[in-house]
């Protein structure tokens, strides 16, 4: 299962070019509520995006983004 999810992200990933890492991140998100819903599951997902070398004078060390779909309707249903 876990396999499958990772060939899924990474396909997702590799679409397109993004120009910002909050895209991807938000992309990559998406993909994997999309899988986990159909698998039958609801989970709150993060996803973290590191671009290692960006193209901004003075930053050393990378960029990060994190992603949470916790903004969504992802609490389990009532009995």
């Amino acid at each position: 299962c876990y396999a499958t999810l990772l060939e899924t992200l990474a396909a997702t990933a590799q679409t397109k070019p993004f120009k910002l890492l909050e895209h991807l991140a938000e992309t990559v998100c998406d993909a994997a509520e999309q899988f986990w819903r159909a698998q039958g599951y609801r989970a709150a997902i993060s996803v973290g995006v590191t671009k290692v070398c960006p193209p901004v004078p003075g930053v050393f060390g990378g960029i990060r983004m994190v992603y949470h779909n916790t903004d969504r309707d992802v609490s389990c249903p009532n009995p």
